[in-house]
C-alpha cells in the first residue's frame, strides 16, 4: 500500500510540473540551444575549412553540446528540486496531503524522486533530439559506450542538483533560493574541479577561509562538478586516470544518505 502511495505522489509530481508553463519554456529554450549549437557549429566548421582545409571539427559538435547541456540540465534540476516541496507549501496543500495516511518520509522521497525523474527525462529527451539533429549533418566520432557513460554520469550530477535544491528550499523562498542555488552550484563545481584527484592529505593542509568553504562543498554535498566533468570527458574521449570512480561512487552514496537524513529531519521539524 505504501509503495502505491509513493508512486502516486511521484506521478502527481510529474503531472504538476508538466502542467506548469515554466517547464515548457525550459523545453523551448533547450530545443533552441540545440538548433543554435548545430547551426553555429556548422557555420564555424565551414569557415575553418576555408582557411584550413585539413581541419575538421565536426566530431566535436556532440561534445560541445554535452558541456552546454550538462550545465543547463543541472540548473533545471536545481529549479525542480526547489519546487518539489516548496510549491505544495506555497499552495497550502501540504497539510491536506499529509492528512492522508502517508508517512512524511514517503511524501518527501516521492517528491524528490519525481523532481529527479522529470529532470532526467527532460535531459535524456533533449540529448536524443540533439543526436537526431546532429545526425542530419553527419556528425562523426560517436562512440556508443562513451555516450552511455556520459549520459549516466550527467544523471548522477542531476540527482545531486535536485538534492541541493530541496535542501535550500527549506531556508528560502523559491525566488531567492534559485539565485542562491545557482551561486552554490557554481561554487560546488569550482571546488570539485580544484580538489578532484587530490589526496585527503593535500586537501587538509594549508587552510584558508576559501579552502575551508571549498572542502565543505566538496565533502558534504554531492560532487556535481566531478560527475558532469566525467560526463564531458567521456564525450571528449579524454583521459580520466586522475579520478577514482569507486571512490566517487562511495562518496556519492554516503553524501546522499547524509543529505537524505538531513532533509527528513528538516521536514519533520517543519511547522506546516
Amino acid at each position: 500500500m505504501t509503495s502505491k502511495r509513493f508512486w502516486a505522489i511521484v506521478v502527481n509530481s510529474l503531472q504538476k510540473e508538466v502542467r506548469n508553463k515554466v517547464f515548457w519554456v525550459f523545453m523551448a529554450l533547450t530545443v533552441l540551444m540545440i538548433i543554435m549549437t548545430d547551426t553555429g557549429f556548422d557555420m564555424f566548421n565551414k569557415f575553418m575549412k576555408q582557411s584550413a582545409p585539413m581541419l575538421d571539427i565536426s566530431s566535436k559538435k556532440l561534445a560541445t553540446y554535452t558541456m552546454m547541456a550538462n550545465m543547463w540540465s543541472s540548473l533545471l534540476a536545481l529549479y525542480f528540486g526547489l519546487n518539489a516541496l516548496r510549491s505544495d507549501e506555497e499552495a497550502g496543500v501540504t497539510p491536506f496531503l499529509l492528512s492522508f495516511p502517508i508517512p512524511r518520509d514517503v511524501y518527501v522521497g516521492a517528491r524528490v524522486v519525481g523532481a529527479f525523474l522529470l529532470s532526467a527525462g527532460q535531459y535524456l529527451f533533449c540529448c536524443f533530439l540533439a543526436l537526431l539533429v546532429f545526425a542530419r549533418t553527419g556528425v562523426t566520432g560517436i562512440v556508443v559506450s562513451n555516450v552511455i557513460y556520459s549520459l549516466s554520469s550527467t544523471l548522477v550530477g542531476i540527482l545531486g542538483a535536485v538534492v541541493l535544491g530541496v535542501l535550500l528550499s527549506f531556508v528560502l523562498n523559491r525566488g531567492p533560493a534559485l539565485i542562491v542555488a545557482i551561486i552554490v552550484y557554481f561554487m560546488v563545481s569550482a571546488s570539485n574541479t580544484t580538489l578532484a584527484g587530490g589526496s585527503p592529505a593535500d586537501h587538509f593542509s594549508d587552510f584558508s577561509v576559501l579552502k575551508i568553504m571549498g572542502l565543505v562543498f566538496h565533502y558534504f554535498l554531492p560532487r556535481m562538478g566531478v560527475w558532469t566533468g566525467i560526463s564531458t570527458r567521456y564525450a571528449l574521449d579524454s583521459d580520466m586516470s586522475y579520478i577514482s570512480l569507486p571512490q566517487e561512487g562511495l562518496h556519492l552514496i554516503l553524501v546522499l544518505c547524509l543529505n537524505g537524513l538531513l532533509i527528513s529531519v528538516l521536514f519533520r521539524r517543519k511547522v506546516l
